[in-house]
């Protein structure tokens, strides 16, 4: 992350009035993820992941459904956020396209993994893989 990414989610407001479902206020969203442009950043909340101006304002969620989503990462050109959910019962990294909102899924290792991010190009990813449930 560049210093001007940096700087523009350091004043972003982390508190935002959401119109989703059951959800009221967002306090604490954690691992933000800030887009190539400096103005909008993606975040993990209550076990789904968001999409919030830098400037501050309303978040609204990205992807539905009952699984746990967490750890967002947002692509080198914008376009895309990679993340982790347990959608088929385990752990697993996906991506979501933005502009068409399809889920595409990446891995399919059972055993956890800790996603990093996005390679410089954005053909791949930085990840930590687990093997018999162990971080050894």
């Amino acid at each position: 992350m560049n210093i001007k990414n940096l700087l523009a989610f350091s004043t972003a407001v982390m508190v935002f009035c959401c119109s989703a479902g059951d959800f009221s206020d967002i306090y604490l969203g954690t691992r933000p993820s800030v887009f190539p442009d400096g103005k909008s950043f993606v975040f993990e909340w209550c076990g789904k992941i968001w999409k919030a101006s830098t400037d501050g304002g309303a978040a609204e969620q990205i992807g539905f459904g009952t699984s746990r989503n967490t750890r967002p990462f947002v692509s080198p050109d914008g376009k895309k956020v990679a993340y982790i959910s347990n959608v088929d019962g385990y752990s697993c990294l996906y991506e979501i396209d933005l502009a068409t909102k399809k889920t595409k899924k990446i891995s399919n290792h059972t055993e956890g993994l800790s996603p990093y991010g996005y390679t410089p190009r954005g053909d791949g990813f930085l990840a930590v893989v687990y093997r018999d449930h162990s971080s050894h």
